[in-house]
């Protein structure tokens, strides 16, 4: 949109800019909501293209879906998107103790700020057999849920983005599976970034339509 054109007063963005509520404190948070999920998207983009160079037989599946597939409950592409949140850019959650409560014979005193570590939930033997191993074909099916996976927050602190984020990424990849092959360059080692692992800055990928030699 350009600088000459006017927003519809019927939208919510037009409703937000009018309204009186808004001041210094509200904009700082709406910029930090865009800005960290600008972010998250970037490195879980990156996440998928280094898993899709690994993985090229999913990429292959994933290139041959049929509409009735990706209308079904969990195409392939987004139990690829599942199982790369699953293996990385989940890692944990922070929240602070309003009362003191008892876990497994551990107090957890009022005031505490508790870490939960979703990564290594996620390696769970128990609720992921060979969990190091990337499998998609985990999360086809019935899926996982709720305490067993949940790189978006539990309960009703769920991210209000989650679906939307897993079907961008879904979309993101089946355009990369059905016009590219794909090559990954200096993914290892991972990294910390401000807010997630992420694959190395050197981290690049050769792109190459399918059906052609790699250039």
């Amino acid at each position: 949109m350009s600088g000459n054109e006017a927003i519809d007063p019927a939208c919510l963005l037009a409703g937000i800019g009018n309204s009186a509520l808004i001041d210094e404190t509200l904009l700082g948070n709406l910029i930090y909501m865009v800005e960290l999920g600008r972010y998250d998207l970037r490195g879980l983009l990156r996440w998928v293209s280094k898993y899709a160079a690994e993985h090229p037989s999913w990429l292959d599946r994933i290139a041959s879906e049929t509409l009735s597939h990706v209308q079904s409950q969990t195409s392939a592409a987004e139990a690829f998107v599942l199982e790369t949140l699953r293996m990385d850019q989940s890692e944990r959650l922070m929240r602070h103790v309003l009362d003191d409560f008892v876990f497994e014979g551990y107090l957890i005193p009022r005031g505490a700020l508790l870490r939960v570590c979703m990564w290594e939930a996620h390696k769970d033997p128990d609720a992921f057999p060979s969990p190091f191993q990337f499998d998609p074909a985990r999360h086809l099916g019935e899926g996982s849920a709720g305490e067993r996976f949940s790189p978006f927050g539990l309960d009703h602190h769920l991210c209000p983005f989650a679906g939307l984020t897993v079907q961008l990424a879904a979309a993101f990849l089946r355009v990369l599976a059905k016009n590219y092959k794909i090559a990954a360059h200096d993914g290892d080692p991972a990294v910390r970034g401000p807010y997630h692992w992420q694959p190395s800055p050197g981290f690049t990928v050769d792109l190459s339509p399918r059906g052609s030699h790699p250039t």
